[in-house]
């Protein structure tokens, strides 16, 4: 009977240990096999010299494109070789520069309360287009292209998110924000429409997302902010020398370390192959090592 007893200990204890060593190599097989990698590795393509950007875009091919502070328009490849230039008969900021319909780049002047449509070969569709008169609209503080062609805008004057249809040369969408956000001081400084919302970026307190009827959402506490971009269901930006990734559906953020250079960096440029940083002196584009 002794002896059927320490038998059956013995084999409990083998069984145990066992178990354990099961537990532990699995533990070890999930987590390489599902932990998610945070860490990305970049390989310098190439870097060239520019001068001042003020606004950045990217089409749909992955074409890079920036204005400088003389309203100047460049156009590189994912090589960061020259396409495109456009030189203006007169200086003019450019506040905003969207390129992602491809065959239609849309710019912003807000001092000239004026945009101008390009093709994709950087020449004038028509000559500048007035934002519209005081009847209709105060002064628009930024402006971008939406989806149906028509242009959402902030007015300044009246505190209010806009939508102007071009053709009909009149306001189709009027949100007064004085009823929805509290008051204080703002900073609007961009805003982009991305799968049928418009992000409204405000530097002082967030990004403000709206449906594309003008009706508010919620906010993404994210300040300090002059330009962010968008990858899948995903919106990244800049945050001193990190790029994060803010996910439009969970919430969820994730974050990556961005290459050193010599000067700060202004705006980035991210898809799943190449990485694009732009700082004062130089445009430089990365590939992204899986």
């Amino acid at each position: 009977m002794k002896d059927k007893i320490i038998t059956s200990r013995f084999f409990l204890s083998i069984f145990k240990k066992i178990d354990f060593l099961f537990s532990f190599f699995f533990f070890l097989f999930s987590f390489f096999l599902f932990s998610p990698i945070s860490a990305q590795h970049f390989s310098l393509i190439k870097k060239i010299s520019i001068k001042n950007p003020v606004t950045v875009s990217m089409d749909r091919y992955n074409n890079i494109f920036y204005a400088d502070e003389n309203g100047s328009i460049y156009c590189y490849d994912t090589n960061a070789v020259k396409l495109y230039e456009y030189s203006p008969q007169r200086l003019a900021r450019v506040w905003n520069l969207e390129a992602w319909k491809s065959v239609k780049i849309f710019a912003f002047y807000r001092e000239l309360q004026e945009y101008t449509l390009f093709n994709r070969f950087l020449t004038p569709t028509a000559e500048q287009y007035k934002i519209a008169n005081e009847n209709i609209i105060g002064y628009a503080r930024i402006a971008t292209l939406s989806f149906d062609e028509s242009i959402w805008l902030f007015d300044e004057q009246d505190f209010s998110l806009k939508k102007f249809n071009i053709d009909q040369q009149q306001t189709i969408i009027n949100t007064p924000l004085s009823l929805i956000l509290e008051s204080k001081e703002y900073n609007i400084n961009f805003m982009r429409e991305y799968e049928n919302l418009l992000f409204v970026n405000d530097a002082n307190s967030g990004v403000f997302v709206f449906d594309n009827l003008g009706n508010y959402k919620k906010k993404i506490d994210y300040t300090g902010l002059n330009y962010f971009g968008f990858l899948n269901d995903e919106m990244y930006f800049i945050k001193n020398t990190e790029l994060y990734f803010f996910h439009l559906y969970n919430f969820s953020e994730r974050k990556i370390s961005l290459p050193a250079v010599n000067e700060k960096i202004l705006f980035v440029l991210y898809n799943s192959k190449r990485l694009t940083m732009l700082t004062n002196k130089e445009l430089c584009i990365f590939e992204i090592e899986k």
